[in-house]
């Protein structure tokens, strides 16, 4: 048994070991009410009568379909007599390689790409985020005991003792002030988030077309669907 494998035929090849014939699918043979042979329909090319008839009955064909479907296979098939026009076009069909239209233009691909550049707003958020850094983190609690040395430091800037009262405004003061740090922090960071996510988007949308993406198709109308149908159940009343 010849060793058939699926996907192993290009239009070339088909020529080199059965001698097929490569005609118009308008003139491929149709047998009866079948339809034209599927065979080489990924390569482009059809069968004609003469073809078929020379190789319904050919041993090669015969050692083809018994390497696909497995020997038991190919003799149930044969007892039967002749391959049918349907059942070598399907063996034809596991035989063909796909036909690869070649445009004469190179793939294009990502390697050349170069990311589209940040706008101002975009820069101008990095930098308001990065602000929010300069002293610590802006999310780190506020010193008691900063707090108390401030207290103390301003009284005696004033030639008097700290009291308790200076103590507990300072340190509301500066609770306060962490308190809308973080809050500035928070407001910077989803600005810069938005910032990314349209940039992001952005250069998506600059990539596809660098590929030439033609964008998926449209969709059908979900009312234009619903309305059909209640049509088409409003007249079975009818």
């Amino acid at each position: 048994m010849s060793d058939f494998k699926k996907g192993t035929f290009d239009a070339d090849k088909f020529q080199d070991v059965f001698g097929l014939s490569t005609v118009d699918e308008g003139e491929a043979y149709t047998e009866g009410s079948g339809t034209g042979s599927k065979q080489t329909g990924a390569l482009g090319t059809y069968m004609n009568k003469g073809d078929y008839n020379r190789l319904k009955d050919s041993d090669e064909v015969w050692d083809a379909y018994a390497s696909i479907n497995g020997s038991d296979a190919m003799e149930k098939k044969r007892e039967g007599g002749s391959m049918s026009l349907n059942t070598l076009d399907a063996l034809m069909d596991d035989l063909s390689v796909a036909k690869q239209e070649d445009s004469g233009e190179e793939k294009k691909t990502l390697d050349d790409f170069k990311d589209i550049d940040k706008d101002e707003d975009f820069l101008k958020a990095e930098d308001a985020y990065q602000e929010n850094f300069k002293n610590g983190n802006p999310w780190a609690a506020t010193s008691a005991v900063d707090s108390y040395q401030t207290a103390f430091n301003n009284a005696a800037g004033a030639g008097r003792k700290m009291s308790a009262n200076d103590y507990l405004m300072q340190r509301a003061d500066d609770k306060k002030g962490g308190v809308n740090r973080f809050i500035g922090y928070l407001g910077d960071k989803n600005t810069l988030a938005n910032e990314e996510q349209n940039y992001a988007f952005s250069n998506l949308m600059a990539k596809a077309k660098h590929l030439d993406f033609q964008g998926p198709p449209e969709l059908d109308d979900p009312y234009d669907t619903y309305s059909k149908y209640k049509s088409d159940i409003d007249s079975i009343g009818d």
